[in-house]
């Protein structure tokens, strides 16, 4: 089988989209299908192209093996017309790589921004005979909405027309939560048999980079610290302000650290107002690779995962809380919906609610206090991923799905 994914976002950047591709490219290859990649230049979530990568409309590498052919786009990060020239950059300069694209059997289109929809229908027109996958990583015009980003029913109504014109054109529609699934089926008038349930997942065998683990760790002074621990992107949604709150109340534990690793939109008004608090317990990095992630879950105490308190929120399930469970950490996850429910289901960690620090303290303070039950809910997360969202088994399944579409396609 040759699959050709085609998305904004890839490795080297960081993100929940990045680790899922790169983790089912790697997969895929490992099965022994080969795995094309069109993307832009790397970018997110600093906003800025990274210098390896700067002035060139087009390159193609060789990234950990696959064949990745990037294209220029404009770097913006945040919202406003920056983030819409960010999108609608590379929705046109994703085409630069086409004459180049090896003929695939399955093209997999990753939204958001649902602008590349209208790229992966060029790929089609190129490829009539591929299998059109269009996945949907969230759901982004509710998130538009309830962030006041569209508040015009006209441009709503433009938008939800547009996603359904997509979904009908595609062979398959994939999405990462059941509720995103039960939407798409009652609310988008997308047919059941042509939508998937294809999660995030981890990795609890990855060894990962220890080494860069405890360097970072050293080069903040933290290698003897106990850590409390969030690594992912800093945006507005995340509602990471109640982890400041949280590290007011405990401030009184000298030898806690809440560390917050990543970066994004939020991230310049989180580290004003941790300094402006004097909250000398809070530390920030910069984004780290994937293969240092789950070394550095096993390296805290307790893992972090904030959602604010929104209606989309209900249809998360943040990668952060998964890398937690996958490294046998306690998560302390303050939010509503899927990702809480999971967390409960597995016997995780401690839910509270979202945006309440106090809650967020008193679950860390709880968890400290009793080491024995905090192993206990780090043993019983990552086991269930290891059950139920282990990268292996996830791609695996996909793999049977997409060959039975494409036999049936050739039957017909």
């Amino acid at each position: 089988m040759r699959l050709l994914i085609v998305s904004q976002y890839f490795p080297p950047e960081t993100g929940a989209a990045q680790v899922r591709l790169f983790a089912f490219a790697r997969e895929f290859r490992r099965l022994g299908h080969e795995v094309e990649v069109v993307t832009a230049m790397p970018n997110y979530p600093g906003g800025q192209i990274l210098p390896a990568y700067r002035g060139r409309w087009r390159l193609t590498e060789n990234y950990e093996g696959l064949t990745v052919r990037r294209a220029w786009l404009w770097a913006a990060k945040g919202a406003g017309i920056g983030r819409l020239l960010n999108y609608g950059s590379f929705m046109i300069t994703a085409l630069l790589p086409l004459p180049s694209v090896g003929r695939p059997d399955v093209i997999f289109v990753e939204s958001p921004p649902i602008t590349m929809f209208l790229t992966g229908l060029a790929y089609r027109r190129r490829f009539p005979r591929a299998l059109l996958v269009n996945n949907v990583a969230d759901q982004w015009i509710e998130v538009m909405r309830d962030l006041g980003v569209v508040s015009s029913p006209r441009i709503l109504g433009w938008l939800h027309g547009f996603v359904r014109f997509a979904y009908r054109r595609a062979d398959l529609i994939t999405t990462v939560t059941h509720r995103i699934v039960d939407d798409l089926i009652r609310n988008q008038g997308v047919a059941a048999e042509k939508v998937l349930l294809l999660p995030n997942g981890a990795d609890p065998a990855m060894p990962g980079d220890e080494a860069a683990a405890e360097q970072l760790l050293v080069d903040l002074g933290l290698s003897d610290r106990r850590l409390a621990l969030c690594i992912g992107t800093h945006g507005y949604i995340h509602g990471m302000e109640a982890l400041l709150d949280a590290a007011a109340e405990l401030a009184d534990l000298p030898d806690l650290v809440i560390l917050l690793i990543g970066d994004g939109s939020e991230k310049g008004r989180l580290v004003e107002l941790a300094r402006a608090r004097g909250l000398d317990n809070v530390r920030f990095a910069d984004p780290v690779p994937p293969a240092a992630v789950l070394p550095l879950y096993r390296r805290a105490v307790v893992g972090l995962s904030t959602l604010r308190d929104l209606p989309i929120a209900s249809s998360a399930r943040p990668v952060r809380a998964l890398n937690a469970m996958a490294a046998g950490v306690p998560v302390v996850y303050a939010g509503a919906g899927e990702g809480a429910e999971l967390v409960r289901a597995a016997g995780a960690g401690i839910v509270t609610p979202a945006g309440d620090g106090s809650a967020i303290a008193a679950a860390i303070r709880q968890l400290m206090a009793d080491p024995a039950a905090a192993r206990a809910m780090g043993d019983a997360g990552k086991a269930y991923i290891a059950r139920h969202l282990a990268w292996p088994a996830i791609a695996g399944n996909f793999e049977d799905e997409l060959a039975r579409r494409l036999e049936a396609r050739r039957a017909r």
